[in-house]
């Protein structure tokens, strides 16, 4: 079995708004081996990209975490100081942001940029604009020499895209995460870059946390997957035990969802009744409760605790079985 490379136990955040706080992570669970793609999928607004920035340290002014420990090869993320947390950030541990651009500094040039993420390193200018020129050309940018003399603007989303992969991934982390990031690109695109990081993944043998709300996706590049709704982990398990063997209803509506499952001469595209509970007052029981079609009065009232379905596949739901 693989090493537990970060080990996710219990964590519980929130948000401090003017009505309320919204506790946007409720005793999060997941652990990640080294060498494995991990998946967190869910609808908007379930807590997956608040995961990854308390993962990294980089969450709002207004964010706090309540409870549980973010824990990265035996060292507690949450109680290592502002400068370790720098030295872990971007060597270690590195992430790749939805939209490139915003990543990238719209004034500074594709070289100086990827330069700067070499801070670190003890090689000459030269030798670092080299390994930038090696990166671009492994994430399959054209002309990478040129390139790296050009602003963000200059080039497309997918190449900026391209670029935010390569910087994220120069200091050959152990641990990349990666929220949502080809949401923005057409399907081509998208296809391409997908097997471009599974190869650099593959290369580097790094673990990697893929966020996304697109099935597909998650189904086709990733080892295993973890199923979020209202701030909460409501499955988890390998890739088959998740796409074949669901237990959750909630998980099971959202696969009957996927463009992939639906049949072409259906007349009317599967929903999801009802709306995401409000997470300033969160319910007592199944916060899945009011939108299942199955639901018992049980699940109103009682908060579900983890079953083991099998050895990896878990599920917080009092009628799986």
């Amino acid at each position: 079995m693989s090493q537990i490379l970060l080990d996710v136990c219990g964590l519980s955040a929130s948000y401090l708004t003017p009505f309320g706080r919204v506790q946007a992570l409720r005793n999060v669970n997941l652990q990640v081996r080294k060498g494995k793609i991990t998946g967190i999928v869910g609808e908007s607004g379930c807590g997956k990209s608040t995961l990854l920035s308390s993962i990294i340290g980089l969450l709002d002014e207004n964010t706090s975490i309540d409870a549980g420990s973010i824990n990265y090869l035996g060292l507690n993320l949450l109680e290592l100081s502002s400068t370790k947390m720098r030295a872990l950030r971007g060597d270690q541990i590195s992430m790749i942001f939805q939209d490139p651009l915003t990543t990238l500094n719209p004034v500074i040039s594709i070289g100086n940029q990827m330069l700067g993420v070499q801070f670190r390193s003890s090689s000459t200018t030269a030798e670092k604009r080299q390994r930038a020129v090696g990166v671009l050309d492994e994430v399959g940018i054209s002309d990478a020499e040129y390139r790296l003399d050009q602003f963000p603007h200059q080039l497309s989303g997918g190449m900026c895209q391209r670029v935010s992969i390569g910087m994220a991934l120069l200091s050959e982390p152990q641990l990349l995460l990666a929220d949502e990031p080809t949401t923005a690109l057409d399907a081509t695109l998208e296809v391409e870059i997908l097997d471009r990081l599974r190869s650099l993944q593959q290369r580097l043998s790094c673990a990697i946390i893929f966020v996304s709300h697109n099935l597909g996706v998650i189904s086709e590049l990733c080892d295993e997957v973890s199923v979020m709704y209202a701030g909460e982990v409501v499955e988890q398990g390998d890739i088959q035990d998740i796409f074949l063997r669901p237990k959750h209803p909630y998980v099971q509506r959202l696969l009957e969802c996927d463009p992939s499952r639906i049949d072409p001469n259906q007349g009317k595209l599967p929903t999801i009744p009802g709306d995401i509970p409000d997470l300033i007052t969160p319910p007592d029981g199944c916060s899945f409760a009011s939108r299942c079609h199955i639901a018992v009065p049980r699940c109103r009232l009682e908060k579900p605790l983890i079953k083991y379905v099998s050895e990896r596949h878990t599920v917080a739901c009092h009628l799986a079985s």
